[in-house]
C-alpha cells in the first residue's frame, strides 16, 4: 500500500520547499513551500519578485492568523504582488503569493 501523504519539511509544511540563503526581514534565509511555489508558477511571479516584496517597501495587510504576515508590494501601476508570511527565528517562510492584475480603465465616448 503506497502513502500519499505529502511529506513534511522541517518548518511543518510539506517537504517540497526550497530553501534559498537570501537575506530578507532581518533573517538569513528564505524558505518557499511547496504550495507557493506552486502558486508563484501559476501566477507567473519570480523568485526575485518575492524577494523584492520582503526586502521591499510594503505595506502590512491585517490578517486573521496572528502568526502570519501579508505583505503588499505594488510592482507596477497595474500588478500589485502580496507575500504571505511566517517567521522563525531564523528564517522567513513564504506560505502562499497572490499577484493581483488590475483592468485598465476604459471609458467611453458620449
Amino acid at each position: 500500500m503506497s502513502d500519499d501523504t505529502p511529506k513534511v519539511a522541517v518548518s511543518g509544511f510539506r517537504d517540497d520547499s526550497l530553501v534559498l540563503q537570501e537575506p530578507a526581514r532581518g533573517k538569513d534565509l528564505v524558505e518557499l513551500t511547496g504550495h507557493a511555489l506552486d502558486r508563484m508558477k501559476a501566477r507567473c511571479v519570480s523568485q526575485q519578485d518575492v524577494l523584492d516584496v520582503l526586502r521591499g517597501n510594503t505595506v502590512v495587510v491585517p490578517q486573521e492568523n496572528p502568526e502570519r504576515v501579508r505583505l503588499r508590494w505594488r510592482k507596477s501601476a497595474r500588478v500589485t504582488i502580496d507575500v504571505v508570511i511566517e517567521e522563525t527565528s531564523d528564517r522567513v517562510i513564504v506560505v502562499t503569493v497572490v499577484r493581483l492584475d488590475r483592468s485598465p480603465i476604459r471609458r467611453t465616448r458620449r
